[in-house]
């Protein structure tokens, strides 16, 4: 028998940089996001990316300890799934938690690494939040996993 899958498609996208302003004003010309500026408690500044079919990605000041190790700028995957199955899941198949589930005004969610060192959140979403459904040149449209 086989176990039931707890994993389905990408639904969100972060990115963590070192400067916010920079990337933004790069993405933004590139492939012609729109930016809405936002705080949000816990979090700090944390800036929503929206293509035509609305918000897509957030953008976050990447943490100092970070910076200081040299970590580049990079981008996280957030993978939709049920939370509480998830986090008994990672453990049990070989990936670790890198942080413990939070809730924002979208959804809950957690950073973990697979079996091995892959970098990815799970992610499952508030029933106020939508992701979009149809896919554009602006939107991230595929993911893979090495």
């Amino acid at each position: 028998m086989s176990s039931p899958r707890t994993l389905s498609h990408f639904v969100w996208q972060d990115c963590l940089t070192p400067n916010i302003d920079k990337a933004l004003s790069y993405f933004e010309k590139l492939v012609n996001w729109r930016v809405f500026d936002q705080t949000w408690p816990n979090i700090g500044r944390y800036p929503i990316v929206q293509s035509e079919v609305g918000a897509i990605a957030g953008v976050l000041e990447m943490p100092k300890f970070l910076q200081d190790s040299g970590v580049p700028s990079y981008w996280t995957g957030y993978v939709e799934t049920g939370i509480e199955a998830a986090e008994q899941s990672v453990p049990k198949l070989g990936g670790q938690m890198f942080t413990m589930p939070t809730t924002s005004p979208m959804g809950t969610s957690f950073v973990f690494t697979d079996p091995g060192g892959a970098v990815l959140a799970a992610y499952e979403l508030s029933d106020s939040f939508t992701v979009p459904s149809s896919s554009n040149l602006d939107e991230f449209v595929w993911q893979r996993l090495y």
